[in-house]
């Protein structure tokens, strides 16, 4: 089964923005009553992928300057810290509202032959808003 990099990006950018997590523990508790992760659950997504998949895009969203926080890496694990959002990523929800926002990010990675990841729609966020 296949992880959908594009809602489950959408799905921690919103949670954050909503549920205002101070941390990663507070988000990931937020995250378990998303209907795309229950989804995604029952469809054999495994806990440990969903995670991986879920860090590696909050890694995103804090590289790209769409989330106001901090990760600290330790010998115990990385441990993440969230005020909000920051400008661009208020853009960036705005710009989800128009259904053709979207579909362009997705034709672009079809078209440039390049795998939907979160990093992938990262960059192709970047390509759109900026």
């Amino acid at each position: 089964m296949v992880i959908n990099y594009f809602s489950l990006y959408q799905a921690v950018i919103e949670t954050i923005e909503t549920k205002k997590p101070g941390n990663g523990s507070e988000l990931f508790n937020s995250l378990t009553d998303n209907q795309l992760i229950k989804t995604q659950r029952s469809n054999g997504i495994s806990d440990k992928d969903l995670i991986d998949s879920a860090l590696e895009t909050v890694d995103n969203l804090l590289d790209d300057n769409l989330v106001k926080g901090k990760k600290v890496v330790t010998k115990d694990g990385n441990l993440y810290t969230f005020k909000g959002l920051t400008t661009s990523g208020h853009q960036y929800l705005a710009s989800l509202e128009k259904p053709e926002f979207k579909e362009k990010v997705k034709q672009f990675l079809k078209e440039e032959g390049i795998p939907i990841n979160p990093q992938s729609i990262s960059k192709a966020i970047f390509q759109f808003l900026f």
